[in-house]
């Protein structure tokens, strides 16, 4: 099963606050400085003590790795957020089909499969440096079909700006789909059998 985990941004909500205090350190040097104040010695330790921690928080949560990142993509999917999953996509994706699209594309399965949920199901991945590749079941959950699941490979790699994408296609959505492709559903009735009683029809 999927888990949500935070959504990746161009900066880290601990990166963020690691800039604002060094930044609040600095003018509050200053400005006692300028007013002709003295700082006691707690009081400068305290910001320079403020600083490292932010600077060692910054340095351990700000990078995530690439299964963490495709994890992160998956947990959009799961929650049915596809605009979020759509700002992780490669720039190659957003050149060829736009957010509405995108959103589109992944609510003609919702609702023409009646789909009420969606899980996923880790199986194996690889990872390097700048690319990972993770294998997963991905299940449908619908009040149409039932049940559909099937095997994916998401790969994800690290873009000209160091930061993680999703090398994304339509086979992430069905295995079989392809970019133009449309979903059509279409429900078949059996046809009523007959009812014999001694060889006779009767309904």
């Amino acid at each position: 099963t999927s888990s949500l985990l935070i959504e990746s941004g161009d900066l880290s909500g601990s990166s963020f606050l690691f800039y604002w205090n060094c930044i609040y350190a600095i003018i509050l040097l200053y400005s006692y400085r300028y007013k002709g104040g003295k700082m006691s010695k707690l009081r400068i330790f305290a910001c320079i003590l403020l600083c490292a921690v932010m600077l060692f928080s910054s340095c351990t949560y700000s990078e995530v790795t690439g299964s963490e990142f495709a994890r992160i993509f998956l947990a959009d999917i799961c929650n049915m957020d596809f605009a979020s999953a759509y700002k992780k996509v490669n720039e190659s994706t957003k050149n060829t089909i736009s957010q509405d699209e995108f959103v589109a594309l992944y609510n003609q399965i919702i609702e023409g499969l009646s789909v009420e949920s969606i899980s996923y199901k880790f199986i194996s991945q690889q990872e390097s440096i700048n690319t990972t590749v993770f294998k997963y079941e991905l299940t449908y959950h619908s009040t149409f079909a039932g049940e559909i699941t099937d095997e994916y490979r998401l790969c994800v790699s690290k873009g000209q700006n160091e930061k993680w994408c999703v090398l994304w296609s339509p086979s992430l959505i069905l295995p079989e789909m392809e970019y133009g492709a449309t979903i059509k559903t279409s429900r078949i009735l059996p046809q009523r059998g007959e009812i014999l009683a001694s060889n006779e029809v009767l309904a």
